[in-house]
C-alpha cells in the first residue's frame, strides 16, 4: 500500500482487520504519451469516477500531482501503444472525420436556407412596395380614401406579421450556423 492514498489504505486496512480479503486492481485508465497530458488525464478520470472525498471517493486533494514521475522511455512506449499497438486512435480519427462531414453538410444546408430567407424577405419588401403603389392608383381613380386606408392597414399588418416571422427564422438560422461552426 506504499504510495496509496491514505484514506484508501485505511479503508483496505480496516477491511483486512475485519477478516475480509479485499483485492486491489491497478489499471491504466487513460494512456498518455506526453508529460503535459498526464495531469489533465488524472483530473478527468478522478472527476468522472467520483474519486474525490466530496464525491464519496478517497481523494482529498486535486488529482494530477505526479506528472513528471515517468521516465522518457515509458513515454515512448506509451506513444507506440496509442498510435500503433491498438486501433483506438485511428477509429477516433475516422469517427471524428465522419462527424465533421455531417457538420459540413448541415452548415451548407443552413447557408442555403439563409439565401432563401433573404430572397423571401426581399419579396416581402417588394410586395409592400406594390401595395403602396396600388393604393396610390386607387386614390387617383377616386376610390374611397377611408376604405383604401383600411385595406392598406390590413395588408400592412399582414405583411408586417409575415416579415416578423421571416426575421425570426433568420435569427434561428444564424444561431444554428453559429452552433454548427463552434
Amino acid at each position: 500500500m506504499a504510495g496509496a492514498n491514505k484514506f484508501f489504505a485505511l479503508t483496505v486496512s480496516l477491511l483486512r482487520y475485519q477478516g475480509l480479503s479485499p483485492k486491489v486492481h491497478v489499471v491504466t485508465a487513460i494512456r498518455t504519451w506526453k508529460p503535459g497530458q498526464l495531469h489533465k488525464a488524472e483530473m478527468l478520470v478522478s472527476a468522472l469516477a467520483g474519486a474525490y472525498v466530496t464525491q464519496e471517493g478517497f481523494n482529498l486533494r486535486d488529482a494530477g500531482g505526479n506528472h513528471d514521475s515517468k521516465s522518457d522511455d515509458s513515454w515512448d512506449d506509451h506513444e507506440l501503444y496509442v498510435f500503433a499497438a491498438v486501433d483506438h486512435f485511428d477509429k477516433n480519427v475516422d469517427w471524428s472525420t465522419a462527424d465533421l462531414e455531417k457538420f459540413k453538410f448541415v452548415e451548407e444546408s443552413l447557408e442555403a436556407m439563409d439565401g432563401t430567407i433573404h430572397r423571401a424577405k426581399d419579396g416581402c419588401v417588394a410586395e409592400m412596395e406594390d401595395v403602396d403603389a396600388d393604393l396610390l392608383r386607387l386614390k387617383q381613380y377616386g376610390e374611397d380614401i377611408d376604405s383604401a386606408q383600411l385595406g392598406q392597414a390590413t395588408v400592412i399588418q399582414s405583411l408586417e406579421a409575415e416579415s416578423r416571422m421571416w426575421l425570426e427564422a433568420m435569427t434561428i438560422v444564424t444561431d444554428l450556423q453559429r452552433v454548427a461552426r463552434s
